[in-house]
């Protein structure tokens, strides 16, 4: 395995010093459109889903639980969403919502992820208890045909712990589960779909999709070949599509290929496991500019969708991306994504209307190759509790649910690079003292991005915020307030901005701020993205945000302003590309003067009920090329559609829109 530290942020392959990584990537992103992704794991397929939907639509009229069940890797959750996105299955259910479980699984999470598919909550709902929740979602369901999918079950107390909440009504309602496991099937009391291994023609079938040529079907001694790759993967997709992912990259040559099949350290055995050599052996293949991206994918949770591009910004900010030529390391990173894509190392989960890929994720059998591998090469350490006082020093990437309480010097003296904690820290609990307690400063000049997935409470005061300030290689914070700046009087410019992070380009703020700081030195100076949730401004934001130099994309989500009036300034928001304002509930006119955002190329307005009238500067944006209007009044949309003239017309051919506009709170 080659050595992974010439990855790490300040290496010769890392980031410049600041001025020349932003002054040099300030340029636009080159316009490319990358292939779709398509799912290639579905050949023979077509009888089981047809089975499935069959077990979902017909039978008794009380609430049925269908099991598909299976070893590791023959496609289970491919099957469960074949089914759920099924038109006829769509048709049938009034609602339907899909959780993934997992090993790792918390009931009022799986609560709360199927109440996000049924129903819009309040923050006060999300906020709820296990029981409360379960009511929450009882109400919901209850007289209405539904269907819910538990995808990937490893413990019997799963459906134990959540059966009571989903109503037992005589209206065809199901519950579709997927498991490895016998035993959950037994006790789910479910009707069963034991999923098989392909035979040898799907087997032979998927490879040749998977590879994507068929120049393969003229070479000599083709049954000799075909029978050993058939051999060697045994029925198994994932580890057809792996495989078949590795030889598509290789040269398209029968003496290439067999080299590969006759390098395999294969030890087959029965059982869930009998794919790892070839995941292994794909692993190895990969080239070093991979390696580390691929084992960063690790620690992500079990079953969960990742942001494409979430991960290729931490790709990015972990150094693990190498310049080339005049592209940003954004696009450099994409590229890196769709080559593990096309390796089938990550799964596509989700494709933007362009065909770019919106959200991936990694099957669980290759996470574990990952983190194993990740464990071998020190890339991260991953616990759900962490005591920084005897935390090796060598540690560079820490992912845990929980740090204790510590003063110590140790963490000063550690090589932490980056920190996420996934949980909330309410008043008085050990995590809260470990952050409120100034802890944040002793990792100056260290941290390269701090997630902090929390909720803070009193017990969070400014001097946690002083200390985050002295973060100065940061370069992503996400922060959740939850009311407290309001609630404590602080005030904005010293809580929540930070002029002194240069390295600092990506910023998240939910939460109650009411007013931002007019001065934009009080900002951090680079700032590429921007996104405001919950943040209920009182005064238009958009002349002070206009005047940031290098904004790039900027989101205004769930109420982030409350006033009527925005104006977008002239010769403001020189270097904005994204714009997205949505559920800005009271925001009756939006005004764009001449030379604001001459550099807009893509505009997102949703739930903006109140807006009567298209704003005419959004004629003049000739670079603007995708236009969205979803869910606005219907008199500005028949301004769009009926008003003549040359940039009317231009306007409209950009456009994709839905109408009629909502009923607010339905």
């Amino acid at each position: 395995m080659e050595d992974l530290r010439a990855y790490e942020p300040g290496s010769s392959s890392g980031f410049a010093t600041t001025s020349e990584r932003y002054s040099n990537q300030m340029v636009a992103r080159k316009e490319k459109r990358l292939p779709t992704v398509e799912e290639t794991n579905v050949v023979g397929m077509k009888n089981d889903v047809e089975a499935v939907k069959g077990k979902l639509l017909e039978g008794a009229m009380e609430r049925v639980v269908v099991a598909i069940w299976g070893m590791g890797g023959l496609g289970k959750t491919t099957l469960a969403k074949k089914v759920y996105n099924d038109r006829d299955i769509q048709n049938h259910f009034c609602y339907r919502a899909w959780v993934y479980v997992s090993q790792e699984y918390n009931i009022r999470e799986l609560l709360l992820g199927i109440a996000n598919c049924v129903t819009t909550l309040t923050d006060e709902q999300k906020r709820k208890n296990e029981n409360e929740l379960g009511e929450e979602v009882y109400k919901c369901l209850q007289g209405k045909r539904n269907l819910i999918v538990l995808d990937d079950i490893w413990n019997t107390d799963v459906w134990r712990g959540l059966s009571s909440y989903f109503p037992a009504e005589s209206n065809k309602s199901r519950v579709l589960i997927t498991t490895r496991r016998e035993d959950i099937v037994v006790d789910a009391h479910s009707d069963c779909y034991k999923l098989q291994l392909l035979g040898e023609k799907e087997s032979w079938e998927l490879f040749l999709n998977k590879v994507g040529t068929r120049a393969v079907l003229t070479w000599p001694g083709l049954e000799e070949f075909k029978k050993e790759i058939v051999a060697k993967c045994k029925g198994l997709p994932l580890t057809i599509v792996v495989l078949g992912g590795l030889l598509s990259l290789k040269d398209l040559t029968r003496d290439s290929w067999l080299k590969v099949l006759k390098s395999m350290d294969w030890h087959l055995s029965q059982g869930p496991d009998s794919c790892l050599g070839i995941l292994a052996l794909s692993y190895n293949d990969l080239p070093s500019y991979l390696k580390p991206c691929f084992l960063y994918c690790g620690v992500f949770p079990e079953d969960s969708e990742i942001k494409a591009t979430k991960l290729i910004r931490l790709w990015v900010a972990e150094g693990f991306v190498q310049k080339r030529g005049k592209e940003t390391l954004e696009d450099v990173a994409e590229d890196y994504l769709y080559e593990l894509i096309q390796r089938s190392m990550i799964q596509v989960a989700d494709t933007r209307d362009d065909g770019r890929v919106k959200s991936c994720r990694i099957h669980d059998l290759l996470r574990d190759l990952a983190i194993s591998e990740a464990k071998e090469e020190k890339l991260f350490e991953v616990a759900e509790n962490i005591d920084v006082e005897v935390l090796p020093t060598s540690v560079r990437r820490l992912i845990s649910s929980n740090i204790s309480q510590t003063n110590s010097p140790h963490l000063k003296n550690s090589n932490i690079r980056s920190l996420i904690l996934n949980r909330s820290i309410d008043e008085g609990d050990e995590g809260g003292d470990w952050l409120k307690d100034n802890n944040l400063g002793k990792l100056t000049h260290h941290l390269k991005q701090l997630k902090l997935n929390l909720y803070f409470r009193r017990e969070f005061k400014e001097g946690s915020f002083r200390s985050m300030a002295q973060l100065t290689g940061l370069q992503k914070l996400k922060l959740v307030t939850d009311n407290f700046i309001e609630s404590e009087g602080l005030s904005t410019s010293t809580t929540i901005l930070f002029p002194g992070l240069e390295c600092l380009y990506k910023l998240h703020l939910v939460g109650t701020i009411r007013k931002l700081p007019v001065e934009t030195t009080l900002y951090p100076p680079n700032l590429m993205q921007l996104k405001l949730l919950y943040t209920k401004m009182e005064e238009d934001p958009m002349p002070i945000l206009g005047r940031l130099p290098n904004l790039r994309i900027l989101t205004l989500l769930q109420d982030p302003y409350v006033g009527t009036e925005m104006n977008c300034n002239h010769e403001g928001f020189l270097r904005l590309e994204f714009l997205q304002m949505q559920e800005l509930w009271s925001l009756e006119d939006l005004s764009v003067e001449e030379g604001a955002m001459p550099n807009l190329k893509t505009l997102k307005i949703k739930c903006c009920d109140k807006m009567r009238k298209f704003p005419d500067g959004l004629l003049q944006l000739k670079k603007l090329q995708r236009l969205n209007l979803y869910e606005v009044s219907q008199e500005l949309m028949s301004e769009v559609l009926e008003t003549q003239g040359e940039d009317w017309n231009r306007i409209r051919h950009i456009i994709t829109s839905q109408v009629p506009p909502p009923i607010r709170g339905y």
